[in-house]
């Protein structure tokens, strides 16, 4: 054929996709007709054309009549161009391709001819030519999507019977392989392109959703009916639609958990009895999804896991060692991402936190838990421990989230094991004190000496305990809010643990620092500086610098906060432990005190008048000051308010007589509280 007799022919080809839409039925079934005779008995130099005006004519149709027309003829013909003896390769190959696009578009119009279609395709798994066995498998692939269970349990016997054979050659082992596959990933389902019933399922998982959270009076119902088949959807193909299936399932659980808050016994009709009952599927399934190889999909599994261990604690007593590689995995896998592994930390943590210890004893190797009074040698595995957190510890270039975390859990050790790790502590307590000079880690690692302080062991800090104390003073000048406030907690329980270890001049410094956080503008800051000021004064060591050092600089700030309007709750609780502080340590006068706030209680000529709640405050103070000073003093106090109270004399205005009533009947209350 000539350059321009070609060039003729795909024009007409080109021009075909309109003529199909506009042209009769009848013509275009002749048309179809005559293009197979071309295709099958032709000449050669014509085939490529016949086949593809074909392949146009299957794109262009779009109606069911003009569909079963083509269909009646077509089908045949292709079964004789693939089947047919004499028929070279390249007509088989046209023809496979051709019926390829058929059954792809038209699978399910064809019903009468998938037997005979499929014995045809069948035939040519076994044919010599390599390209002809390819074509056949994507042929096979389509038409399975719309085949009867018998029919396709027909190819795959005869597919499997194949590859029984014995001598079989390799490549056509290859083959067979490769149609197994095929049937596999187009059984029930349709082509990518086509398949679209992921965003059915995708939609029936977010409706179903928006039922559990909305509906919670049908928690019961839904497990009955929903549950098993969430659970059965684990396994779903399409990655999206499997992350909001978990998500729909961990609605079902944050619910039950919701519902059932505070619920102790269970019955047959319990949210939580019923889930219960789907615990072993549940872990089935999600240890298949453990074994994936999506890193996204472990995440959500651990996701389930999570949420499951949250409403119902003990849940996984029975099922521990069928979790175990799936948790090994996710933290050893050299492709496993920190998010995986966090997931997996986390999860574990839960596990271990809402179980009975003797659940972990068989996988103590790779789970290690704290096992106090169960008579658990745990000696062998605190330098293991120890070793593994200190190596994180050290090393510098990891993430922040991974820093932080080894800071804590050394904390923890310590708190823990100090006892056992005495020759260590001269080596990683300083490398805590650094991570304090690191603004990153340095509010993880002021927690994680509140953490040692508070450890009944009385952990050996002294090799950094100066350090500590100068650190944490300085950090009462930051910026930082949530550094303060952690600061004054740390410091608080250090003096408690280590108060003899410290000197008065370190009492004085913090004194100091502590007189600029007392004010109105945050009570909770003041309650805590209040509360370490107390714990000072308490220390029997304090000498009368320290006691000094109270009286001018944070009693003058707490004068000027008691008459606030806005003291209440925790911060006037922590002024009054305050005031009784300073009489118990005998650093200050009780009479000195009781004047002080008697003064506060006058209106003065600047300020004008007293807000009630300050009074109602000041009277609270003056009755704790009297009951921290004695009976005696108590009374006396009681004495001189009664006696202002029944003076007529004009010294006495009546707001001072209102302001004395009101301060006797506070300290009345509270004496009689207190001596019955």
């Amino acid at each position: 054929m000539s350059i321009l007799n070609l060039s003729a022919h795909w024009k007409r080809k080109i021009g075909l996709a309109p003529l199909v839409k506009k042209v009769s039925e009848p013509r275009v079934v002749d048309m179809t007709n005559k293009l197979c005779d071309k295709l099958l008995n032709g000449k050669d130099q014509n085939r490529d054309i016949a086949s593809i005006a074909l392949k146009t004519i299957v794109a262009e149709v779009n109606t069911p009549s003009l569909a079963q027309s083509i269909l009646v003829s077509l089908p045949s013909q292709l079964i004789k161009g693939i089947t047919g003896l004499g028929m070279s390769t390249e007509i088989k190959c046209e023809c496979l391709d051709i019926l390829c696009d058929v059954l792809h578009k038209f699978g399910n119009l064809m019903v009468t001819d998938h037997e005979a279609l499929l014995n045809a395709l069948l035939s040519q798994l076994i044919s010599k030519q390599a390209t002809v066995r390819k074509k056949t498998v994507s042929s096979i692939a389509s038409l399975a999507s719309s085949l009867s269970d018998d029919l396709l349990g027909k190819a795959t016997v005869e597919v499997v019977r194949n590859l029984r054979l014995k001598g079989v050659k390799s490549e056509m082992v290859r083959t067979n392989i490769q149609m197994i596959g095929a049937l596999s990933e187009s059984a029930n389902e349709y082509t990518d392109d086509e398949d679209v019933s992921w965003k059915v399922r995708r939609a029936a998982a977010k409706c179903l959703a928006a039922v559990i959270v909305s509906r919670p009076e049908m928690l019961s119902k839904l497990y009955e009916e929903a549950c098993p088949k969430l659970i059965d959807r684990f396994k779903e193909r399409e990655e999206n639609v499997k992350m909001d299936v978990f998500n729909t399932f961990i609605e079902l659980l944050r619910q039950t958990g919701n519902v059932t808050k505070g619920q102790v016994d269970m019955n047959e009709l319990s949210p939580r009895w019923l889930l219960k009952q789907e615990v072993p599927k549940i872990v089935k399934s999600i240890n298949r999804q453990l074994r994936e190889k999506s890193v996204k999909t472990k995440v959500g599994a651990f996701s389930v896991l999570k949420e499951l261990v949250v409403v119902l604690p003990d849940c996984l007593e029975g099922h521990i060692g069928s979790l175990i590689p799936g948790i090994e995995k996710a933290l050893n896998d050299k492709s496993s991402t920190s998010n995986l592994k966090i997931e997996a930390l986390v999860f574990t943590r839960l596990v271990l936190a809402s179980h009975s210890p003797s659940v972990f004893h068989p996988y103590i190797k790779v789970i290690f838990v704290i096992l106090q009074g169960s008579g658990f040698d745990f000696k062998p595995y605190v330098h293991p421990i120890y070793a593994s957190i200190m190596s994180r510890l050290t090393n510098q270039d990891q993430d922040q989230e991974v820093k932080e975390c080894a800071i804590s859990c050394m904390g923890l050790v310590i708190s823990t094991f100090g006892d056992n790790l005495r020759a260590e502590l001269p080596s990683c307590l300083p490398v805590l004190v650094d991570r304090m000079g690191n603004e990153i880690t340095r509010l993880t690692a002021v927690k994680a000496f509140a953490v040692i302080a508070a450890s009944p062991l009385r952990v050996d800090l002294s090799c950094v305990l100066e350090h500590v104390i100068a650190e944490l003073t300085a950090f009462l000048r930051k910026a930082n809010r949530a550094l303060r406030q952690a600061t004054l907690g740390t410091l608080n329980s250090l003096i408690e643990a280590y108060g003899d270890e410290i000197g008065s001049s370190a009492y004085e410094v913090i004194i100091v620092e502590l007189s600029t956080l007392i004010s109105d503008s945050d009570l909770h800051m003041t309650a805590l500086a209040l509360e370490l000021c107390c714990t000072l004064m308490a220390d029997k060591r304090s000498n009368s610098n320290v006691g000094l050092a109270v009286r001018n600089k944070v009693l003058p700030q707490a004068l000027t906060l008691i008459k606030s309007s806005l003291l209440q709750g925790q911060a006037l609780l922590a002024l009054q432990n305050f005031f009784a502080a300073l009489v118990y340590s005998a650093n200050t006068s009780f009479d000195v005190l009781l004047e002080s706030l008697l003064a506060c209680a006058k209106p003065s000529p600047q300020s004008g008048g007293v807000a009630k709640q300050a009074l109602h405050s000041i009277a609270q103070c003056v009755a704790v000051l009297c009951l921290a000073a004695g009976d005696q003093k108590c009374s006396s106090t009681v004495k001189m308010l009664t006696k202002i109270l029944k003076d007529d004399s004009s010294t006495n205005s009546v707001s001072s007589r209102v302001i004395c009533f009101g301060l006797f009947r506070h300290v009345k209350r509270i004496w009689h509280e207190e001596t019955n």
